[in-house]
């Protein structure tokens, strides 16, 4: 993932249910808007967990969130520290070793 590219795109946000929202238009393959600066990001995946799509690329929300806040991640896993998924607050989010 990288920083200066996820940056350009996302914001974390408080005020959305990801906890990210777009900060530039989010324009796919054909020039359409699928999303616009300001909207929340993500949509609730089938495991529950946010997800995003970005040229064609899917990102689990929690990872941008941490990367973001951090200004950092690696290979290890983002753990939700109260265990709900859903909850992308970057208080909730810690690295962990793979399991």
């Amino acid at each position: 993932m990288d920083i200066e590219v996820l940056s350009k795109y996302f914001q974390i946000s408080e005020s959305s249910p990801s906890g990210l929202i777009w900060i530039r238009d989010n324009v796919d393959a054909n020039n359409r808007i699928n999303a616009k600066a300001g909207d929340s990001a993500g949509n609730l995946s089938s495991n529950d967990y946010w997800k995003v799509c970005l040229k064609s690329t899917d990102y689990y929300v929690h990872r941008i969130v941490f990367l973001l806040h951090n200004g950092y991640i690696d290979n290890r896993s983002i753990d939700h520290i109260n265990r709900i998924r859903t909850d992308n607050r970057p208080c909730n989010l810690r690295l962990v070793e793979n399991y």
